[in-house]
């Protein structure tokens, strides 16, 4: 009698490993862990009081920012174009980057600004070939001492 109850408990032993084994395999021990302890509603979290302003300010400060940018980009564009330089181009791409602070793009517009700014054809100067010994254009003679030769030292004889 006593050998059918160690025979017994040594088969339930062992269904539970075989359970334990199968229940690790499956992830059968995480569904048991979600229903004996089920998650509640997640916390609510109240948002900062500050938050608002913050971006608020941010973007006030972006907004005068990129107008400060297309309009100096603009006033650089209309004085290329009183010099009679083609600058049709730059005018589309100024719009575009209006479109784009409007639709609150602004890293893209200060972007698209700086790379009109880059563009923009300029009038070409006048350049001549100078001599060393050319007086400067509209200042004073330069005034040079002929390059001498540097005195030599004699060596010393033993």
């Amino acid at each position: 009698m006593r050998l059918w109850g160690v025979v017994k408990a040594g088969a339930v032993a062992l269904a539970l490993c075989y359970v334990a084994v199968i229940g690790s395999r499956f992830g059968l021990w995480g569904r048991l862990l979600q229903l004996a302890h089920p998650a509640g509603p997640p916390p609510r979290t109240m948002p900062l009081p500050y938050g608002a302003e913050i971006l608020q300010k941010r973007e006030t400060e972006m907004v005068q920012r990129v107008t400060q940018e297309y309009a100096r980009v603009k006033a650089l564009v209309d004085e290329a174009r009183r010099q009679g330089l083609n600058v049709a181009d730059l005018d589309r791409n100024l719009l575009v980057s209006l479109s784009m602070a409007r639709r609150k793009q602004y890293d893209r517009a200060l972007t698209m600004l700086n790379k009109i700014e880059i563009g923009l054809p300029r009038k070409g100067e006048g350049v001549v070939a100078a001599r060393i010994d050319d007086p400067l254009p509209g200042g004073p003679e330069i005034r040079t001492k002929p390059a001498q030769e540097p005195a030599r030292r004699q060596r010393k004889r033993d």
